[in-house]
């Protein structure tokens, strides 16, 4: 337990431990000028002529001083009050300060290349590799990222796909200006015979679309998606080596987007 008190002290926020040492100070100054706000006791002159007693100058002084005393005090606990609301205004402002310049300076992630890792024709499952960069101005931490693959004819449309799984999973920093890689994956799809004879003669085309997600510097979700159809030379055969997934043009931006 004494082993993680370090660790436990350094998740209390600054603000709790100056708002406790002003508690402190203030505590303090009010017991100060409690106990000094008690008159000391001197004995009274007793008037011959009369038989009456009267407050000597040393009692008047001492109320006097007494009285300085509590106004000092109470003043001081103002004073400390009011510093302590200082305070507590500014770290509300520099927080609010550093959320609004995070908010401007915030990672971008976007997919830098996508390509086949190994031959596809032969019945062997579709894998690729991804490599992604973070070319905002924060850095990100990487959560998860899915793919799927679709062959769609060319007359007809890419049918939207609301659920894409989850392949790869965080946490991961992704700082700025560098890649992240990923290396053969896949969602276990295998191509037909007839969709390898569609894709080769031109008359289909595969696509892979996806998505990574990602945290900013306030922990709040980002999420970029894309979209990429396989391309390759007319002229001869296609294979993992002559391959790439390209982007569209223009791009769909159903598929294609930075939240």
């Amino acid at each position: 337990m004494l082993n993680q008190l370090p660790k436990i002290l350094d998740r209390i926020p600054k603000w709790v431990w100056f708002a406790l040492g002003v508690a402190f100070l203030v505590g303090f100054a009010l017991l100060v000028g409690y106990s000094s706000a008690q008159p000391p006791r001197y004995p009274q002159a007793r008037s011959a002529a009369y038989g009456t007693e009267h407050e000597s100058i040393q009692d008047i002084s001492a109320q006097i001083v007494a009285y300085y005393t509590k106004v000092l005090a109470w003043f001081t606990a103002i004073l400390a009050l009011a510093t302590m609301g200082l305070g507590a205004s500014t770290i509300i402002q520099i927080n609010l300060a550093r959320r609004e310049f995070l908010s401007t300076h915030r990672p971008k992630v976007r997919v830098k290349h996508l390509w086949l890792a190994s031959d596809i024709w032969q019945g062997e499952a579709i894998l690729v590799n991804l490599t992604l960069v973070n070319n905002g101005t924060a850095e990100g931490v990487f959560n998860e990222a899915g793919i799927k693959f679709f062959v769609v004819r060319n007359d007809r449309a890419l049918p939207p796909e609301p659920a894409i799984p989850a392949i790869l999973w965080g946490p991961g920093e992704m700082l700025c200006g560098l890649n992240l890689y990923f290396k053969n994956i896949g969602d276990g799809t295998i191509l037909s015979d007839h969709d390898n004879v569609e894709i080769q003669n031109g008359r289909s085309k595969l696509y892979c679309v996806g998505y990574v997600s990602y945290l900013d510097s306030l922990k709040r979700m980002r999420i970029t998606g894309f979209c990429r159809v396989l391309t390759f030379p007319g002229s001869i055969l296609a294979m993992a080596s002559n391959c790439r997934f390209r982007a569209l043009d223009p791009p769909d931006p159903d598929f294609e987007y930075e939240d």
